[in-house]
């Protein structure tokens, strides 16, 4: 699935700003399913990275040279 935001859609749905350096579409976010998202917090805690909760997802900032936010939410 694919979701197209505003940066004011995407600083919403991942509690951060996103700067736009070129007009057009471009790739924010890579969101991913996890069984359970306590024990995926548990393992981003214990390897040091750092995240913020957001609604339900748990969100990693892009760190230099990645490029993209990574998002957690438990699977339904």
């Amino acid at each position: 699935m694919i979701d197209v935001l505003t940066p004011e859609g995407f600083s919403a749905q991942y509690g951060q700003a996103l700067s736009m350096s070129e007009r057009g579409l471009q790739g924010a976010a890579v969101v991913i399913g996890v069984a359970d998202l306590g024990v995926t917090e548990g393992c981003l805690a214990a390897n040091g990275v750092d995240y913020r909760k957001t609604g339900a997802r748990l969100v990693v900032a892009p760190a230099k040279g990645q490029g993209v936010t990574f998002a957690f939410e438990e699977l339904k």
